[in-house]
Order: structure tokens, then sequence, then C-alpha cells
């Protein structure tokens, strides 16, 4: 039986100069639990990292709880283009169900923000 719930490794950013691109060309969200760097693209490529000041241990469980934030709830949203996702020390610690809210509402603000600029112009109606 196939399991549709897991992501797919050949979309994964994994590369250090790819992440460095993306966080240096692309456009940063930030709230009080996670930094989103999301950089305009075709196709959907993402990565996971943590702060490297931290010991090995929080990176790791840090980037495990992007990565599941990331796999249960990427595809409610329209999404293209390549994302960074990085977990801050505090987002280890928190209650999961504000962690989930936190990841969802900065995702909502991301797509409506990446929609708002890609949007395409809808002529006005002409009156005769």
């Amino acid at each position: 039986m196939i399991n549709n719930n897991k992501l797919d490794k050949l979309l994964l950013v994994k590369k250090r100069g790819d992440f460095a691109d993306i966080l240096h060309k692309g456009k940063i969200y930030k709230s009080d639990l996670f930094i989103i760097a999301v950089r305009k693209g075709k196709e959907l490529r993402f990565g996971f990292t943590a702060k490297s000041g931290l010991k090995k241990v929080t990176r790791n469980r840090l980037k495990r709880i992007s990565r599941e934030l990331w796999r249960r709830h990427y595809k409610q949203f329209a999404l293209s283009g390549e994302w960074i996702i990085m977990a801050r020390e505090k987002s280890g610690h928190c209650d999961p169900l504000l962690r989930d809210s936190r990841f969802l509402k900065l995702m909502r603000l991301i797509e409506t923000d990446l929609h708002k600029n890609t949007a395409i112009p809808v002529k006005p109606p002409e009156f005769t």
C-alpha cells in the first residue's frame, strides 16, 4: 500500500547554495514561532532548517516539527516556488495546537501575499 502522506524527497532543497539563494533572493515572512523564506518559481520545492547555534538534538527536533507541520498542511494551499521553513527555538516548547494555528496563520498570510502580487488584472465591464 502506498502512503500518500509522505513528502516527496525529490522536491527537497538540500544544497547549501540553494538554501542561501532562497534566503537572500526570496521574501522572508516571520512570526514568533516560525520564519519562512519564499522565492517565486514554477515548481514547488521546500527545505527545513534550524539555527546553527543550538544543540544538535534541539535542531533536529525543530526540523522534525517543521517537516510534520508542512506535511500535514501544505496541500491546503495553492503553492509554488521554493520554500525554506525554519522553526524558532520557542516552537519546540509551546503547545502543539498553538504551534499549528500560528503556522497556518503564517501560511495564509504568505498565500494571500503571493496571489495578490501575481493576480491577473480584470478588465472592468464597458457601459454603453
